[in-house]
């Protein structure tokens, strides 16, 4: 079904015509991409013993990362050297691959109660709080500061609207008995830990993925390919290090020394990252990348394990649904947070600039549409490096903050406990039986 969702979602953007018809396309995507990423996870949790599990996130752990880390980068390269619309296409001949291995490979034990005992299972009062909830207070993050000033009702009323009904879909899911989101989870300090650190790492890891292609094409004027072979170092260093924390953990059946080296690993990396200016040379913002690239591939599976050491064996499926919640929550927050940041950053730096009166830039809403125009535009020597200063100047607040959640990220492991990983008991989900075939 969320193959289903995803493929009308990509065709219906493929073919948009509108804005209306791209919005509600990228909707319907959201739907399935969101649905196969917390069933990927969740049934991968429901097949496997807690024994063997390290080893099954960590590959899995590698596949997301690999997609997290390269998707944008080729779709940045789709967009500029051909249409934009083959972002979407080009999803076609992945969604078929999968469709055909999914019915000989993926068999499941079929669920044998009702259609309509499951659908009274739904939280649905749950999910009419929590989606118009989060998104209005997505949006007056998002555009707070940007496209409208934080003191500007756009903000403050979507502001007030979703943190009111997120205040009334907390209080209703702790009297529901099958909640949308099971806050006993949080009763566990661990568990409340790995929690926090799948948010902050999302946050980080898509504040660096989003933002630092930017840089090379706003500040060091590379096109996007270019930009995207610049990123190299980072998407390199994150995808094998998923893999090798997966195999460590598996190995030594520990998972708190790979937390710990993965936060500092992450916060010394971003905050060396303010380095990189408008004449960094090639070697140094390449170097630049690995710290922070091996710190975030580390804590992609590692995060997940304490979680589930720490819950009991029914509650593995939701834990894991939760988490990747989370760290999709924290995807979104962080390319808000930068944008947010970036803006009103690059609007105060531009504001003792003397710029022409005629300047088509003239805050920072204008700045990233403006970076192809920059590397074409004929300035004066001096006022070019003025702006390209204001542009680093900005991205480096974005590294700063991405490094402070980092460290906030490290202390949170004080909570965690080194939990055994030699549980053998396995969840409710299982493969059919011949019988079954």
């Amino acid at each position: 079904m969320c193959l289903i969702f995803f493929f009308a979602g990509t065709v219906t953007v493929g073919a948009a015509k509108n804005s209306a018809t791209l919005i509600a396309g990228r909707t319907i995507q959201g739907v399935g991409g969101g649905g196969m990423e917390a069933l990927s996870e969740i049934i991968l949790t429901d097949l496997t013993t807690l024994k063997e599990r390290p080893l099954y996130i960590g590959i899995l752990g590698l596949v997301w990362a690999f997609g997290s880390i390269l998707g944008p980068l080729i779709g940045g390269v789709v967009s500029h050297y051909s249409s934009w619309r083959w972002i979407a296409w080009i999803n076609l001949p992945l969604l078929g691959i999968a469709m055909c291995l999914l019915p000989p490979f993926l068999k499941l034990a079929n669920d044998r109660s009702s259609l309509a005992s499951k659908v009274r299972r739904v939280d649905f009062i749950g999910i009419l709080l929590f989606l118009p909830g989060l998104t209005c207070f997505v949006l007056a993050i998002v555009w707070g500061g940007v496209l409208f000033p934080w003191s500007a009702w756009e903000t403050i009323l979507p502001l007030i609207f979703g943190s009111l009904l997120l205040i009334v879909f907390v209080f209703y899911e702790l009297r529901h008995p099958e909640p949308l989101i099971p806050f006993r989870l949080f009763k566990n300090h661990t568990t409340t830990a790995a929690l926090f650190g799948a948010f902050i790492h999302g946050i980080m890891l898509w504040g660096v993925v989003y933002y630092l292609p930017l840089y090379f094409e706003a500040v060091i004027q590379h096109d996007p390919l270019r930009a995207a072979i610049d990123g190299f170092p980072l998407a390199f260093t994150v995808t094998p290090m998923s893999i090798v924390c997966a195999l460590l953990i598996d190995y030594t059946r520990r998972y708190k020394w790979t937390i710990w080296i993965g936060w500092v690993s992450s916060t010394v990396g971003l905050g060396t990252m303010v380095l990189l200016g408008f004449n960094t040379p090639v070697g140094i913002y390449s170097i630049l990348q690995l710290s922070p690239g091996i710190g975030m591939g580390l804590l992609f599976p590692a995060l997940g394990i304490p979680l589930q050491a720490a819950v009991s064996t029914d509650d593995a499926g939701v834990a894991m649904g939760t988490f990747v919640f989370f760290r999709a929550l924290g995807s979104t927050i962080g390319v808000s947070i930068g944008s947010t940041i970036f803006s009103n950053v690059f609007s105060e730096r531009l504001r003792h600039l003397s710029l022409p009166s005629n300047f088509p830039l003239t805050d920072g809403n204008k700045a990233i549409n403006f970076i192809h125009t920059l590397r074409n535009i004929q300035l004066p020597v001096n006022l070019r490096i003025q702006i390209l200063e204001v542009y680093a100047e900005s991205f480096k607040f974005i590294w700063i903050v991405m490094a402070c959640l980092s460290c906030i990220g490290l202390f949170s492991t004080f909570l965690m406990e080194e939990i055994t990983l030699e549980r053998e008991d396995v969840g409710r989900q299982a493969f059919q039986e011949s019988n079954e075939q």
